[in-house]
């Protein structure tokens, strides 16, 4: 983890050191970037999925449906910005029912390839976080008491720092307006399943990350300097 926020911060002295090497060769303009965003995650649960179907009960969906908010900072070819989502999903079988729900987040530099009036291409690289929340639902048959005192429902969770890569390319009907196209990956350390009340004698350890899509509806605002 520390090491990929060293990466990121040497990232950012090349960038600032660009951005001031761009300056000099022409009047700048810098734009800001505030966008709403949405799509799909890919999630690789291997492991969790496992035990899942050993007890027969349903998988977690390996797709996520995401969405989320955004800001940015596009100054020469350079651009540095931030972006967190929400994702949720549910399975059942059998009368079980399994919900996901989590988030993560990230900052990230990128560079801007192409940066046409009308069409844009840029790769980015970031480092963030993600955390995701399973709730195991199980039908409870009996009385209230019966079902106090043995509930049906179990909650766990995992997250852990994560590495963004990702291709992007837009079209800018409008001066102030932008549709971009996000596809890449988010690689994520595993780290352990864990109850969210109380500790687990074992467990088994998932990734919160993956590929993904997304849409992004791009709001400009070009400042002079």
């Amino acid at each position: 983890m520390r090491k990929s926020y060293g990466i990121l911060l040497i990232l950012m002295v090349f960038t600032w050191t660009g951005m001031a090497q761009e300056k000099s060769k022409s009047a700048n303009q810098e734009t800001l970037m505030f966008y709403a965003t949405g799509g799909v995650h890919y999630m690789d649960l291997n492991n969790l999925n496992s035990l899942l179907g050993k007890y027969n009960l349903p998988e977690v969906n390996a797709l996520q449906g995401s969405y989320g908010f955004g800001t940015a900072i596009h100054d020469g070819r350079w651009l540095i910005g931030g972006e967190g989502f929400q994702f949720s999903s549910e399975s059942q079988s059998s009368g079980n029912q399994v919900n996901a729900s989590g988030s993560m987040g990230y900052f990230y530099l990128g560079y801007y390839l192409v940066d046409g009036a009308k069409f844009h291409l840029y790769p980015r690289l970031g480092v963030g976080g993600s955390g995701m929340n399973i709730s195991i639902h199980t039908p409870s048959n009996g009385s209230l008491s019966d079902l106090l005192q043995n509930p049906t429902s179990s909650v766990v969770n995992t997250g852990g720092a994560l590495n963004h890569f990702s291709v992007n390319l837009g079209w800018s009907p409008a001066k102030f307006f932008s549709l971009d196209a996000s596809m890449g990956y988010n690689l994520a350390w595993s780290n352990a399943w864990e109850a969210k009340r109380g500790n687990l004698i074992e467990s088994t350890e998932d990734g919160i990350g993956g590929a993904f899509i997304h849409m992004n509806a791009v709001f400009m605002l070009h400042v002079e300097e």
